[in-house]
């Protein structure tokens, strides 16, 4: 099942994604109307936002270009659009719901339909991108576990680009500049050079990058 979506074409993908997102928002609009409005019957009192809200939500995330992405690639660059998008989304969406008489709860309305609708979004591209990369990857012969030396911005660069591969894993970096080591970037800790015997042996190292465009 797996392998079939990701044998799919882009254009299957992007209608399949779209899909998932109509659905996130109609629940989500759903909730929001059961909690503040007076009745349970949402669908007489209120067809507009019941089955627009997801309509203007893919219209507004396809303008955006987010079907445009690729989840199993997908960075902090896209889930910044998203964040815009969905805050357009829930702008305009909260005031159809003041033009539909529920000024009474305007800001209550933006900041959960902004927040859930983030939240579930985002949180639905992190997942698909870790899902299809593990199952991805399990069809691979295991990965190499590699050190990155350096943890400039050449080392970093080079940590997010072999996270797009199911050939290599990085797991630590080294770097000579006390001020950093034993901390995390991109969360993966920084040793001193002094650890790296230690740390090839603890931790199965295969490769050691050099990433220091002087040396």
């Amino acid at each position: 099942m797996i392998k079939k979506i990701i044998l799919l074409s882009h254009l299957k993908k992007q209608i399949l994604l779209a899909l998932l997102d109509a659905f996130i928002i109609c629940s989500i609009v759903c909730i929001l109307l059961l909690v503040v409005s007076d009745t349970d019957d949402i669908l007489k009192n209120y067809p507009l936002l019941f089955f627009g809200s997801p309509l203007l939500g893919v219209l507004i995330f396809f303008y955006y270009g987010i079907y445009k992405e690729i989840i199993r690639y997908i960075g902090f660059d896209s889930l910044w659009i998203i964040f815009k998008a969905v805050s357009v989304y829930a702008l305009i969406w909260c005031i159809f719901a003041e033009l539909l008489e529920l000024q009474r709860i305007f800001g209550l309305v933006f900041i959960a339909n902004w927040s859930l609708t983030l939240i579930a979004i985002i949180g639905s591209r992190v997942f698909g991108r870790w899902f299809f990369t593990y199952s991805i990857s399990n069809g691979q012969p295991s990965s190499k576990n590699v050190i990155v030396y350096g943890a400039g911005t050449a080392g970093r660069q080079l940590v997010i680009a072999l996270s797009h591969s199911s050939e290599y894993n990085p797991v630590a970096f080294i770097d000579d500049s006390i001020e950093i080591q034993n901390n995390f970037i991109n969360g993966i800790e920084v040793h001193s050079s002094a650890n790296l015997e230690k740390l090839i042996k603890l931790k199965k190292i295969s490769i050691v990058l050099l990433a220091i465009p002087s040396a």
